[in-house]
């Protein structure tokens, strides 16, 4: 792992770990290592972070700041990763659905969690279209894999926007849906998107930038596969499959 003075561009690994840019730090200094690889498509480092830049900037242009709620629901796949990155680096609060939910049950957590912006994957059907009637406060609902009707292509509207770095970086946080409970699953809130990234064995640390790979076993919308899976491996420099 490099040290905390070194430097990525104009981007210093301890800026990095502080703004929710280390996917930024790592495509400058890795770029064509394969950052993400499933059953529906891989990016580089370098794809990934000029997709999550894309992303801050779309949001943005809808009216969304920090402490705004991005809504995804998806399969394990890219765009979960790139909504992810760009609501860490956003200041954004990302909220990860099951989506074996049906729509009123997605619905639910769309407009629970106050999202302005809904990502869906078309794969799913129809029911991204039933819950994204059931949260009006969505300002921006985009579908990733396919069409829906009432959203925006993932694909198009994100090749609009700059893919470099963005100026202004800030630590996005989490809220993530319980299950398994009573009632309607309450959201519970973390704020520390980013694992630490700390020397020494047995850590995050321990990875090998460039040359290991990390298997998700999981699905992402889990605390866990989220946590230790993908973020903990993408901020030590490693792809994930």
């Amino acid at each position: 792992m490099a040290s905390k003075q070194q430097v990525a561009g104009d981007l210093s690994l301890e800026r990095a770990i502080e703004s929710g840019m280390l996917v930024a730090y790592y495509a400058h200094t890795q770029g064509d290592v394969m950052a993400v690889t499933s059953a529906f498509g891989e990016r580089t480092f370098r794809q990934l972070n000029e997709n999550a830049n894309r992303l801050v900037r779309l949001f943005r242009a809808h009216g969304l700041g920090p402490g705004d709620g991005v809504a995804h629901v998806s399969r394990n796949c890219c765009e979960f990763v790139e909504v992810l990155m760009a609501t860490t680096r956003a200041g954004l609060r990302f909220t990860p659905i099951n989506f074996h939910l049906n729509a009123e049950e997605i619905g639910y957590i769309v407009d629970n969690c106050d999202a302005l912006a809904f990502v869906a994957d078309a794969r799913l059907g129809q029911p991204p279209v039933a819950a994204r009637a059931k949260a009006p406060k969505v300002r921006l609902a985009l579908a990733c894999g396919g069409s829906l009707e009432g959203f925006e292509d993932y694909g198009q509207a994100l090749a609009a926007q700059d893919g470099s770095d963005i100026e202004d970086p800030q630590l996005g946080s989490r809220m993530l849906y319980t299950s398994g409970t009573t009632g309607r699953p309450k959201g519970v809130f973390k704020h520390d998107p980013v694992p630490d990234v700390p020397q020494g064995p047995e850590t995050p640390a321990s990875y090998r930038p460039g040359l290991d790979r990390g298997l998700v076993t999981g699905p992402a919308y889990h605390a866990a596969p989220l946590v230790i899976d993908i973020l903990a491996a993408l901020s030590s420099g490693v792809g994930i499959v």
